[in-house]
């Protein structure tokens, strides 16, 4: 920030960092400097708006980190205010078309279990069905659940078996609760400690949870290993019918999960530059933000030579708050200069529409639209105020 106060400038920068106060008070004084209708100009002014937005931003996080130090209770009335505003208008990204076929999967696996179960007579059939909605329904929100299934149930595999081992070799042997407690816990104690490992936790948990399932403890013993069998595989076919289910029905790649959180951006921008009620205009901030936290682990997760390795979706972000920012100022323009502004912004819409569709814009649009843009910018200068010039880029 000292940097950019001094920057340009030909004396040395300060050897103390310099209040906010100071700052936007050499913020003002770059503006007065840069009054001249140009385009060097107007991206100066733009420089000084979005640095003024930084000092903004800056300021709310020290007085939050000395409110979080500080006044407790004061923080605490003030974040739960802002947490009542915050739930009444949350809106967050949902694809219903991800959770459709969610929704099948879940049927599709409980319907196939369950026509086995009747099929064949099994008692223990009712529980393929239960186990297969519930896979089905833990995994959704996975891009691909299928590997993680198959490491449930490969360790699951592995809790029937240590399982299988204290049923039938070492419970026999034990008297009481105190040996019962010591021979769990020379399975669950080394599991417990797995789950505290991040590169483990799943491994630690899975065994954890299927070692007492699998046993199914009772107060006295019950060394029925008919019981035992059919319980344990009808879980294992549980998570066979989820497995196959869900790789046949849902299962997608993390660039096309990118790859629809890209063209619902798109969809929503197309909808912004054609709105007429503000009230439209700003759920969708907390979209994109919630997008964006969606879309940072899928592009770590891409090839090199994927398409959408190089895709900006910070820039989408960028180009929302603008139009947002557009919608607002236009009211407050002449009336032929209000017009550009909203052909500018058809065109925008037509711009994102081609791109949602097709995957790209056409290089007649986006060239319509730089010379739409070049021929608004030229007219701004022309009709309007300085302070009213600024458009953000």
């Amino acid at each position: 920030v000292v940097w950019v106060k001094w920057a340009g400038e030909t004396q040395a920068p300060p050897t103390e960092v310099p209040t906010t106060r100071q700052l936007r008070q050499a913020i003002s004084a770059i503006e007065q400097r840069h009054r001249d209708q140009n385009w060097c100009d107007l991206l100066t002014l733009n420089f000084c708006l979005h640095l003024r937005m930084l000092i903004k931003n800056w300021s709310d996080c020290t007085s939050l980190h000395k409110a979080v130090i500080g006044n407790e209770q004061q923080l605490r009335f003030k974040w739960r205010r802002s947490a009542r505003l915050l739930d009444r208008a949350r809106h967050q990204h949902r694809d219903y078309g991800m959770a459709f076929l969610s929704a099948i999967t879940v049927v599709i696996s409980t319907s196939v279990a369950t026509l086995f179960w009747i099929a064949s007579g099994w008692h223990e059939g009712a529980g393929i069905a239960q186990l297969a909605a519930i896979f089905c329904c833990l995994f959704a929100t996975l891009d691909d659940p299928v590997p993680l299934i198959r490491k449930f149930a490969t360790f699951t595999a592995v809790s029937i078996a240590i399982a299988a081992c204290y049923q039938l070799a070492l419970f026999p042997r034990l008297d009481g609760f105190i040996s019962l407690a010591a021979a769990l816990g020379l399975s669950l104690i080394p599991a417990g400690l797995l789950v505290a490992m991040p590169e483990f936790s799943v491994i630690g948990a899975v065994v954890s949870v299927n070692i007492p399932m699998a046993l199914n403890l009772q107060s006295s013993l019950n060394a029925d290993f008919a019981t035992f069998a059919n319980m344990n595989i009808a879980t294992l076919i549980g998570f066979a019918t989820a497995g196959i289910t869900t790789a046949i029905v849902r299962s997608i790649g993390a660039e096309t999960s990118a790859k629809r959180l890209l063209k619902n951006s798109w969809h929503d921008l197309e909808k912004l530059a054609t709105t007429k009620r503000l009230e439209q205009i700003r759920p969708f901030s907390q979209r994109q933000m919630d997008r964006l936290a969606l879309m940072v682990p899928r592009l770590a997760v891409l090839p090199p030579d994927s398409s959408l390795a190089a895709s900006d979706f910070f820039r989408d972000l960028r180009m929302g708050l603008n139009i947002m920012e557009l919608h607002k100022q236009k009211n407050r323009l002449a009336p032929d200069l209000h017009r550009s502004v909203d052909e500018v912004l058809t065109c925008l819409a037509r711009h994102y529409q081609s791109k949602r569709r097709d995957g790209h814009a056409k290089p007649e649009e986006e060239e319509h639209l730089v010379q739409l843009l070049d021929q608004t910018l030229a007219q701004s200068f022309t009709t309007l105020s300085t302070r009213s010039r600024v458009v953000q880029a």
